[in-house]
C-alpha cells in the first residue's frame, strides 16, 4: 500500500470508486459517526480515535506503511477531519485534503483550527488542499461557501485560475458543471459552485472527478522512492496548481 485514502461522511464506496484512486491504494470508508451521520456524530468519532494513528490502529492499519495519506470528506464528514487535523502529528502526516462541500462553522464564521492549519500549509506548498463549496445554508448555520470564504480570508490574495481539467463533464446524471470560480494559492485550490451544483452532488458526483483530476496526480508524484529523495522535485510537488493538474 503506497496510498491511504480515508473517505468519510454520509457517503459510500461507490462515490469514490477505485478507478479514480492512484495504483496501490487502500480506501478506508467511514460513513457513520458515533450514533449518527451529523457533523457532531463524526466529531465524536474523532474524539474517540484522538489521532490519525489512533484511527488507523483501530482499523488494523499500520500508519508507517503508506507513503501518502489523504483525508477526503463530504458534508458532515468534516467533523471527523477537523478533529484529526487539530493534532499536529496527525496533520503533518496528511499529504492531501479533499473537502467536498465539507467545511462548516457557526454563525460567527470563526475558522476551525484544524482546517486553518491545513489550508495554511497548502497555501505554502507543503500539501494539497482542494475544497469545493456551495451556497446552500443549513438550519442555523451558514453555507460552506461562506465558511470557506472566512477560513481563507487571511490567505488572500488568492489567484483566479482556470477550472480543473475534466470539468464540465457528462456523467450518468447529465452534465456536471464547472465551478463559477476557481481560486488558488500554492497547493490550495478552492472551487466555488454557488447554487450551480446541489449539495449532495458534491459527494456523489464531484468527489470522484476531483480525486481523479487533481488529487491522484499529486499523490502519484509525491510517492517518490524514499531512499532517493530529490530536493528539487520535492519543492515542485507543492505546486498543485501546475500544468499537470490544470488545463
Amino acid at each position: 500500500m503506497k496510498h491511504l485514502v480515508i473517505w468519510t461522511g454520509p457517503i459510500s464506496d461507490s462515490h469514490l470508486p477505485e478507478d479514480c484512486l492512484p495504483p496501490d491504494s487502500r480506501r478506508l470508508t467511514i460513513n457513520e459517526g458515533v450514533g449518527g451521520i451529523g457533523s457532531g456524530h463524526f466529531a465524536a468519532l474523532g474524539r474517540r480515535y484522538g489521532t490519525l494513528a489512533g484511527l488507523c490502529e483501530r482499523k488494523g492499519i499500520d500508519l508507517a506503511e503508506p507513503e501518502t495519506v489523504t483525508l477526503a470528506s463530504f458534508s458532515a464528514g468534516w467533523g471527523l477531519v477537523e478533529r484529526l487535523l487539530q493534532d499536529t502529528d496527525s496533520r503533518e502526516r496528511v499529504t492531501a485534503l479533499l473537502a467536498c462541500d465539507s467545511y462548516y462553522t457557526g454563525a460567527s464564521l470563526t475558522p476551525k483550527p484544524g482546517y486553518g492549519a491545513a489550508t495554511r500549509a497548502a497555501a505554502a506548498g507543503r500539501m494539497l488542499a482542494v475544497l469545493s463549496s456551495s451556497e446552500f445554508e443549513g438550519a442555523g448555520y451558514p453555507s460552506c461557501q461562506a465558511a470557506v470564504g472566512a477560513l481563507l480570508e487571511p490567505l488572500e490574495p488568492l489567484e483566479s485560475v482556470p477550472a480543473p481539467a475534466g470539468l464540465p463533464v457528462t456523467d450518468s446524471r447529465g452534465i456536471l458543471p464547472a465551478p463559477t470560480e476557481t481560486r488558488a494559492r500554492g497547493g490550495l485550490l478552492w472551487l466555488k459552485y454557488g447554487t450551480r451544483l446541489e449539495h449532495g452532488h458534491h459527494g456523489s458526483r464531484l468527489a470522484r472527478v476531483l480525486m481523479r483530476a487533481l488529487v491522484t496526480p499529486y499523490l502519484t508524484r509525491r510517492a517518490l522512492p524514499i531512499s532517493q529523495p530529490s530536493p528539487d522535485a520535492l519543492a515542485g510537488l507543492g505546486l498543485a496548481v501546475g500544468a499537470y493538474l490544470l488545463a
